[in-house]
């Protein structure tokens, strides 16, 4: 039997690699290739092409709507791209591969001709739903079409509450939760890892992995430091992830908030590292400190199958993965204070500390394991090609 034909779309773009594009990938290289061949469709060239081709996963550039100028002429481009050059380029796409499902990676709301254009064709379509915003009125007409959905995959139960509370009207809704291979383990010596950040063996570190914009809550991760440092003076802080060109400002005033304390030595930005699971390693605490609801939280399973501890604001997908406090410790969102007396916590509770891991690794191997995420998706994926 020929396999199914997948268009999978990711229709994100800011200049920066995020959890989607990781999800995607982890995902589309694990299905089997004798039942899905996938296409990975992208909107500029990015880190993970090269990944998809050493893979066997053709991927295509589309023109999408990315000129981030502001100019007249930018939105030119932008309107063009919009309403001619990206409908034209996904019909092509869709006709030339003989594509059964599309799989829209980043919402319906960002995701207009590619639904146009499936449906035109009558060929099934699923999206995930990575996010718990409120739409726009321009972007109204794209919740009415969520019934042109085969199916929609919120990706906690927060995200899936927060979309039905919305209206989405599409006839199947559910859960697939973005998993890991809990066994993946560093590349690297913690204490090599050290040495190439200039850490001593006895420092207490710190650390947050995320892009670098204001919702991700790293300016409340600073103010939770400068706590920590007037009492500790063996901790160091280490801040992972790239920031996009609209969000320069707030690292850059991160970093003068910073200088102004003379802390730049013991806390750092590394923008975008490859080797998060080696960082990961070498971290006494991983801090989730968003400031609005996050959709789910990769590197929260990340840390746990690391036997990382860690701190997280109560909100959104957080809450469903530590299992309401069991396997991390909660504070509320924007309280650096709370922030930095759960990390002490765990740097002054070895106890505490051992029993909260051991549960958190228990949780991502019975919960969050890669292998029940990818039997659930192709199972999903067959059921809604063979409902066409």
């Amino acid at each position: 039997m020929n396999p199914l034909r997948v268009l999978w779309c990711e229709t994100y773009d800011d200049g920066t690699i995020g959890g989607s594009h990781t999800c995607m990938f982890n995902l589309a290289s694990r299905l089997d290739p004798d039942r899905f061949k996938v296409t990975a469709a992208f909107y500029s060239p990015n880190l993970y092409v090269e990944r998809y081709t050493a893979a066997g996963i053709e991927t295509i550039i589309l023109p999408g709507p990315i000129d981030r100028r502001p100019s007249l002429l930018g939105r030119m481009r932008r309107s063009l791209s919009s309403r001619f050059l990206l409908p034209w380029a996904v019909r092509r796409a869709l006709a030339v591969r003989r594509i059964g499902l599309v799989v829209l990676n980043n919402s319906v709301f960002a995701s207009a001709p590619f639904i146009e254009a499936g449906a035109a064709r009558g060929i099934p379509m699923v999206a995930y739903e990575r996010g718990t915003g409120i739409p726009r009125p321009k972007q109204l007409p794209s919740l009415a079409a969520t019934a042109r959905l085969a199916a929609s995959l919120p990706v906690s139960q927060s995200v899936r509450e927060h979309i039905v509370r919305i209206g989405f009207k599409t006839p199947r809704i559910e859960v697939i939760y973005d998993g890991i291979d809990p066994n993946v383990q560093p590349t690297r010596p913690a204490e090599a890892v050290r040495a190439e950040l200039g850490l001593r063996r006895n420092d207490r570190v710190i650390g947050m992995v995320g892009n670098v914009r204001a919702w991700k809550g790293q300016h409340v991760f600073v103010d939770a430091f400068f706590q920590l440092a007037e009492k500790r003076p063996d901790v160091h802080g280490l801040i992972v992830g790239a920031w996009s060109d609209a969000d320069r400002e707030y690292h850059a005033d991160l970093v003068r908030k910073i200088a102004e304390r003379g802390l730049e030595r013991r806390l750092r930005f590394l923008g975008y590292r490859e080797d998060v699971r080696d960082l990961l390693n070498t971290m006494d605490v991983m801090v989730h400190a968003s400031t609005s609801p996050e959709p789910w939280g990769m590197v929260l399973l990340e840390a746990m199958a690391a036997r990382r501890p860690v701190v997280a604001t109560a909100m959104g997908g957080p809450l469903e993965i530590l299992d309401n406090g069991r396997c991390g410790l909660l504070v509320p969102p924007g309280d650096a204070k709370a922030m930095a007396h759960a990390v002490d916590r765990y740097l002054s509770d070895a106890p505490f500390r051992d029993e909260m891991v051991t549960r958190a690794r228990a949780r991502v191997e019975s919960m969050y394991d890669i292998r029940q995420t990818v039997a659930h998706t192709s199972e999903l994926f067959a059921q809604v090609a063979g409902a066409r």
